[in-house]
């Protein structure tokens, strides 16, 4: 705590009277920076605006030329792999087109694939995870399969997309834009 109080008095955020006399000001207006230690503060990148990419994303076949991506394969529910994501600075894969729908599936071949688009806000009206609407028939060529009412997650073998309950456990493929 003593050293928190220190440096709040060297940056000037706090004054000491020192029992009523007020101590004389820093030359140039501030204290002395030579020896103040580096501030560090490492606030994460908002979702919808990533800046660049970790280094183990990478680009793929089919896929968007300013997008790279990284298979997760720890199976999670939608909600815990769109974290998982989050915590990369990225967010969970939104295919733009049937193309880069299957080049995304093919990174897991086998699996059925979280992808970042639900219909859990109001039921039939879809949204990537970055909270725009989404179309399925016009971006990717396909219309979403078994949407009953508590199925609200999306996920994909790469030749459909299906609407599966949340909390099923499943992999899927993280992205973020260069």
């Amino acid at each position: 705590m003593r050293s928190v109080v220190a440096l709040a008095l060297l940056a000037g955020c706090i004054h000491f009277d020192g029992g009523g006399q007020t101590p004389p000001p820093f030359p140039e207006g501030g204290p002395p920076l030579d020896n103040a230690p580096p501030l560090l503060i490492d606030a994460p990148a908002p979702i919808d605006a990533p800046v660049g990419c970790p280094l183990d994303f990478q680009p793929i076949s089919g896929g968007q030329t300013a997008h790279r991506y990284k298979a997760i394969q720890l199976a999670q529910a939608f909600g815990d792999l769109a974290s998982t994501c989050a915590l990369q600075g990225s967010y969970l894969a939104i295919p733009n087109s049937a193309t880069e729908l299957q080049a995304v599936a093919n990174l897991l071949v086998g699996d059925e694939i979280w992808v970042g688009v639900d219909d859990i806000v109001t039921e039939t009206t879809f949204l990537d995870v970055l909270n725009n609407p989404y179309d399925p028939v016009a971006v990717v060529g396909l219309s979403i399969t078994g949407n009953k009412p508590d199925d609200d997650c999306i996920a994909t073998r790469g030749d459909a997309l299906d609407a599966n309950p949340c909390g099923i456990q499943t992999t899927g493929v993280c992205q973020c834009d260069e």
